[in-house]
């Protein structure tokens, strides 16, 4: 997944040196305000390692009944969430979001000078996506909603940074104030306006999803049973990665199937979550499933993927992977 960092002329704000403190002082004669330029910065996200704690924040999303990883975020991460939430209804305007904590980082050199180091490269990339990657990626699984964002073309720019340098080390110290995105949709979409069409499909799906049972597990089993019945398994499906896929049009991968299985708990607001998981840094490759709460207080895994055995005409499915604690679903799954 890769991820650009956008148009970036850096603001210059002039730090005073008339406090009366000798050291502020000190620092502003042997300091300078200078222009950086981070305009053609490019970062990838695999190469970012940024994890969640394992155990799942209890706070609502949709209502009362309903849990997220909100909670588990710092404050920047959190504003970043906070200000994205904002595309349940799909655009692609640039957001600014200021940082509560403005992020300071020393570098050599800048930008397309011969003084900017491999180095500084590593720190300014790990100084931006530290402070937004949790952020963006709590939001997407909390808001399975936000079918339509392609997370890997999302735009990520400095809207507001100071930049001093010192005069007797000739390092740079830069501060980033606010970050800017700018939303891109999956290609599968074409448009906004096709964005909006599947927004209307995806909406009609969850209400008319069709749901039998009096009990919670009664619920949730009917959930489980018809994703397995509707769609497939498929990595070439238009819209694989997303519940549009498990429950709209079928064709899906394990994102798909649980983002359905979640947005469905929500509309009957079962406690459920989205687990990331069997994390495999050589392939690159990853699983999802998800976890609910049922009355007894307890957490209980649900992977709706793995009981899907049926193929694209089939009608095949299994148990093995419903409602099971800890010990019999771990021997297969692992949280990462």
């Amino acid at each position: 997944m890769k991820k650009t960092l956008i148009s970036t002329l850096c603001t210059i704000a002039v730090i005073g040196s008339s406090t009366g403190n000798a050291l502020i002082s000190a620092y502003a004669e042997n300091s300078e305000n200078v222009t950086a330029n981070f305009s053609e910065i490019e970062y990838t996200f695999d190469d970012i390692n940024l994890n969640f704690q394992n155990t799942p924040a209890i706070l609502s999303n949709f209502g009362e009944y309903s849990y997220n990883f909100r909670n588990q975020l710092d404050a920047n991460n959190g504003a970043v969430y906070d200000a994205l939430s904002v595309l349940t209804t799909p655009t692609t305007d640039k957001i600014v979001v200021t940082l509560p904590e403005p992020v300071t980082m020393s570098l050599n050199g800048l930008p397309s000078t011969s003084d900017y180091t491999k180095e500084d490269a590593e720190t300014f990339s790990n100084g931006v996506f530290s402070n937004c990657k949790n952020g963006i990626d709590a939001l997407l699984l909390d808001m399975p909603e936000i079918f339509w964002l392609d997370e890997a073309k999302i735009s990520i720019g400095i809207a507001s940074s100071q930049t001093r340098r010192d005069r007797l080390t000739g390092k740079y110290n830069v501060t980033i104030n606010a970050l800017a995105f700018i939303p891109a949709y999956f290609e599968s979409y074409n448009s906004l306006d096709g964005v909006q069409e599947y927004k209307t499909k995806l909406e009609n799906a969850i209400a008319d999803f069709p749901v039998e049972g009096e009990t919670r597990y009664d619920q949730l089993k009917s959930i489980h049973d018809y994703i397995c019945h509707f769609t497939y398994y498929d990595v070439n499906s238009s819209f694989y990665s997303s519940a549009v896929g498990a429950i709209v049009e079928p064709g899906v991968v394990c994102e798909g199937y649980s983002k359905a299985f979640k947005l469905i708990c929500d509309r009957l607001d079962i406690p459920c979550t989205l687990i990331f998981g069997n994390f495999n840094e050589e392939e690159r490759t990853a699983h999802m499933w998800n976890y609910v709460q049922m009355e007894d207080g307890n957490w209980y895994a649900v992977d709706v993927t793995w009981d899907d055995l049926d193929g694209k005409d089939g009608a095949e499915l299994k148990y093995e992977y419903f409602l099971k604690g800890s010990d019999s679903f771990f021997v297969k799954h692992s949280e990462n």
